[in-house]
């Protein structure tokens, strides 16, 4: 039955009142998106592998550093030795035996004190490292192979479907094509038909626009059949992707459970329990157990033993007690020792004032003075403030200012000229100092000089004596100011002991 349509109405716009638009409203295409989500599962897969060759990593450099932790703890000659274990006393045999009713997992590392401590060292370390390539090789050979045939298996799927996708693209946009050249066709056919009613002009068989819409519904039929095609295709391939991304997920899932469980194992099971049980085993010895041994191995050569039996273990010493070779040869005894006032004229302490600084002076039997601050063979320096070889010196009486004439003469200071040999450089380029010295009576000092003139080889007549004494007028000089400067003394000093 044929349906004649209103003449009054366009053909072309009740095609497209009447029905779906055949060039405009084709199907959506999915396949972008799953094209997308492919890729977007392959760098997740990627990253996941990363992670994987990370925990890979971290069990070779674990099975790398415990073969060099083994290796250290296999050197015996590394690890001191103490008191052989096969001989030990009550007391150890006590402490042993408390140590064996202890809960541990090896009682041999108790008995054995600190070494048995460190075998447990080794036993954990072996078995860590055995744990630690097999921890690797179980991530080599069950984690990372499945990993990498899923990121392969995803590539290949993502291939493939590419390639149908496109083929089916392509060929309904060649359909749609050609559809879209009849529909224009027909266009133009309706319009020559339209001006062959009012013109009566006879238009071509071929542009009768029945025959081009013949064309066209069989162009369409085409179109119509390769989207359904594509329709159904899609729908195939989303639900195939479902069911594909849920393998995926189940994957993951199995494969991070298998590398859990060897994480676990290794670390929780092995590293944790290992050190746990070796933590208890060494809490479990005695904090006294190797003290105690080494005490009663060496009990006469421990001075706090009170059993000690050596003689003078436990005896503190005192200086007096001591001896040495050559203590009390004669030449490490003085000729003369005691304390001494020497004139200080220091020009920024002592601006127009003359004082006097006590010494202690030693004349030694190899004809030297020796300067010290004190007495104190212990707690001063053993080296003098001044050194002076007295065959080298000049000695003479102290001859007093002339406003000092009046008054009755108290002999109680001598005059010392000569260089401070205490350092090389002062002994060779050093100026002579005079060293106006004070005793403490007439008595000490007539001792000193009688002494100082045989060292220093004066030892000449009161009369050569007198000629020889030095003079406020002389020219020699100190390191501080002229001799006149030196000499004088307007204070007194207090009384030295002799």
């Amino acid at each position: 039955m044929s349906h004649i349509k209103s003449p009054d109405i366009p053909i072309d716009q009740l095609s497209l009142n009447e029905g779906v638009d055949l060039l405009h409203d084709i199907p959506q295409d999915s396949s972008p998106l799953l094209t997308h989500r492919y890729e977007q599962w392959s760098s997740i897969l990627l990253k996941y592998q990363n992670f994987v060759d990370g925990y890979q990593s971290l069990a070779a450099l674990t099975v790398k550093h415990l073969e060099k932790v083994s290796k250290q703890l296999m050197l015996d000659t590394q690890l001191p030795h103490f008191d052989d274990a096969t001989q030990i006393s009550s007391v150890q045999a006590d402490l042993k035996a408390n140590a064996a009713t202890a809960t541990t997992h090896n009682p041999t590392a108790v008995e054995d004190g600190i070494h048995g401590f460190f075998e447990s060292l080794k036993r954990m370390t072996s078995e860590n490292l055995l744990k630690a390539t097999e921890f690797e090789n179980n991530i080599q050979t069950q984690v990372l192979p499945e990993i990498k045939t899923l990121i392969v298996d995803i590539a290949n799927k993502k291939k493939q479907y590419q390639s149908d996708a496109n083929k089916q693209a392509k060929e309904l946009q060649r359909l749609v094509l050609a559809t879209t050249k009849d529909v224009s066709k027909l266009q133009e056919s309706v319009r020559m038909y339209e001006a062959s009613r009012t013109q009566a002009v006879k238009i071509d068989f071929r542009s009768d626009p029945y025959i081009v819409k013949r064309l066209i519904m069989h162009d369409a039929n085409m179109q119509i059949k390769q989207e359904n095609v594509n329709v159904e295709n899609s729908v195939n391939d989303e639900l195939n992707f479902e069911v594909f991304e849920k393998n995926i997920i189940a994957t993951l899932k199995k494969n991070f459970q298998l590398l859990s469980s060897y994480n676990t194992e290794f670390f929780q099971t092995t590293m944790a329990g290992g050190m746990t049980a070796a933590n208890e085993d060494f809490a479990a010895m005695s904090d006294m157990f190797e003290w105690g041994r080494f005490q009663e191995h060496h009990q006469n050569e421990l001075l706090s033993n009170k059993d000690n039996t050596h003689a003078g273990a436990n005896t503190k010493k005192n200086l007096d007690m001591v001896a040495f070779a050559n203590q009390n040869h004669v030449s490490t005894e003085p000729i003369l020792e005691g304390l001494l006032l020497r004139k200080d004229r220091n020009p920024v302490k002592n601006i127009g004032k003359t004082a006097y600084i006590s010494g202690y002076y030693v004349i030694s039997k190899s004809k030297y003075l020796f300067e010290y601050s004190s007495n104190s063979e212990t707690d001063a320096s053993p080296q003098p403030n001044a050194t002076y070889f007295l065959p080298d010196c000049k000695l003479s009486h102290y001859v007093p200012k002339k406003s000092e004439t009046g008054k009755p003469v108290r002999r109680r200071k001598f005059v010392l000229e000569g260089k401070d040999s205490t350092s090389f450089v002062s002994s060779i380029m050093a100026h002579k100092k005079l060293l106006v010295l004070k005793a403490s009576n007439e008595e000490d000092m007539l001792i000193w000089f009688n002494i100082l003139s045989e060292a220093t080889g004066l030892m000449m007549s009161a009369e050569e004596e007198r000629s020889h004494v030095v003079h406020p007028t002389s020219p020699a000089t100190d390191a501080v100011g002229n001799l006149s400067s030196v000499l004088s003394d307007s204070t007194s000093a207090s009384p030295v002991t002799p």
